[in-house]
């Protein structure tokens, strides 16, 4: 049957007996559905780190700091012009040493080790060498801001490849298992259903619990429950969706 990707994610939504149907259409079918649902849910993700990220490079480029710290880059490694262990104002922290590290305070802290930086957020590490954002010679903690601001963007394109090429192996896999639950259940529900046609389901029955649970990481609350929600509210789901498909005659 012919369908459009976007009348099947509806369907995936809400109407179970419509996917039913999709059972009997060709595999490139859910296979390219879902590719194009994992890569439409990375786009959030980069979003969102970008959003995170050039708050955080901002809050320190605004802070007096940026103007105070200066050190030297030999092209390995950085020495600073700074025997504290800590600098804070306000919610902005930078940390020289693992215990300055520990002790920092505010929701945005730049940590320097010797060869490289981390930049942390409530939300994401972001790690990087320093011949990535300064060039040899003397800097300013300013430079530094500038030239990561630069940097993030680069690293958020390739964090979100390979946060998609990651996402879609993993909901394939659990499409498979998924599929097999499927399959097994059919045994007892006795469905004229065979696996090709349950696994294609599994695409479009994942569709509503991969959105709920992408929604809570998203947001960060509650991801330890992020498994339990995709699975059950996966297996429900399919079983409604397997009690739409015919019983299989007796012989």
């Amino acid at each position: 049957m012919k369908v459009n990707i976007l009348k099947r994610f509806i369907w995936s939504l809400s109407n179970f007996k419509n996917v039913a149907k999709l059972r009997s259409e060709k595999i490139s079918k859910p296979i390219v559905y879902l590719i194009t649902l994992m890569f439409l849910l990375a786009i959030p993700y980069a979003a969102i780190m970008a959003f995170d990220s050039q708050q955080a490079v901002n809050q320190i480029s605004d802070s007096a700091i940026s103007d105070e710290l200066t050190g030297h880059f030999d092209g390995e490694t950085v020495n600073l012009d700074e025997d504290r262990s800590l600098v804070e104002e306000g919610n902005t922290s930078i940390a020289f040493t693992e215990e300055g590290f520990e002790q920092a305070e505010g929701n945005v802290v730049l940590y320097f080790q010797s060869e490289q930086a981390t930049l942390v957020t409530d939300r994401n590490h972001y790690s990087f060498l320093y011949d990535d954002v300064i060039s040899s010679g003397d800097f300013t903690l300013q430079q530094i801001v500038d030239g990561l601001d630069q940097f993030i963007l680069t690293l958020i394109l390739v964090s979100t490849i390979i946060y998609f090429f990651i996402s879609f192996v993993i909901k394939l896999a659990e499409v498979t298992l998924l599929g097999f639950a499927g399959f097994i259940g059919n045994k007892s529900l006795n469905r004229e259903a065979q696996f090709s046609g349950i696994w294609k389901l599994a695409v479009y029955v994942a569709t509503l619990p991969t959105i709920m649970v992408s929604i809570i990481q998203w947001t960060g609350i509650q991801q330890n429950l992020s498994g339990i929600i995709f699975w059950l509210g996966s297996f429900i789901i399919m079983y409604l969706v397997l009690k739409h498909i015919p019983k299989q005659t007796e012989q």
